[in-house]
């Protein structure tokens, strides 16, 4: 989805906009757990927390994409 404002709320709040393909990118630190929050008028806004890990934690993410 465009033209979403993503922003992150921590010490040094900072925020972005999605592009036609729902990419965004913020230079986040990488020792901070933070939420961003995603709003677009005529949505409901959503939160999610960030992520990280330390001591060599693996990860997986795994995004689904919905077609409506």
């Amino acid at each position: 989805m465009s033209n979403v404002l993503i922003k992150e709320i921590f010490e040094n709040p900072q925020s972005t906009t999605s592009d036609k393909k729902g990419y965004f990118k913020l230079n986040k630190s990488p020792n901070v757990i933070s939420d961003l929050i995603f709003l677009k008028k005529g949505y409901i806004e959503d939160t999610i927390s960030t992520v990280w890990s330390q001591y060599g934690e693996t990860q997986r993410n795994t995004f689904y994409e919905q077609n409506f």
